[in-house]
C-alpha cells in the first residue's frame, strides 16, 4: 500500500464532506431546479483535481522533504481560496 500523503489525506477529507454535506442538505440543494447538487458536483471535481494533481507530483519529485513541503503549500492556498471565496459569500 502506499504511503499517505498529505495532499491525498486532504483530497479525500475534502471529498467525503462535500458528499456528506450534499447529503444532508440535499432537500435545500434540490431547489431552483437542482443547481445546488450541480455545484457540489463542481466542487467535488476539485477534490479529485488534488487526488489528480498528488499524483503527478510523486512521478516528478522524488526528494520527500520538497515533496510534502510543496503539498503543504498547495493545500494551504487551496484552504484560503475557498475560505476567501465560497464560505464568506454563504
Amino acid at each position: 500500500m502506499k504511503k499517505l500523503t498529505p495532499l491525498t489525506a486532504f483530497s479525500i477529507l475534502y471529498i467525503l464532506a462535500i458528499a456528506s454535506y450534499t447529503l444532508i442538505n440535499w432537500s435545500v440543494l434540490m431547489d431552483s431546479e437542482g443547481w445546488g447538487v450541480v455545484g457540489m458536483a463542481i466542487l467535488t471535481s476539485a477534490g479529485f483535481f488534488g487526488l489528480i494533481l498528488d499524483f503527478i507530483l510523486r512521478l516528478i519529485i522524488r526528494n520527500k522533504m520538497l515533496f510534502n513541503a510543496i503539498e503543504i503549500i498547495i493545500i494551504v492556498i487551496f484552504s484560503y481560496v475557498f475560505y476567501t471565496k465560497i464560505i464568506q459569500n454563504w
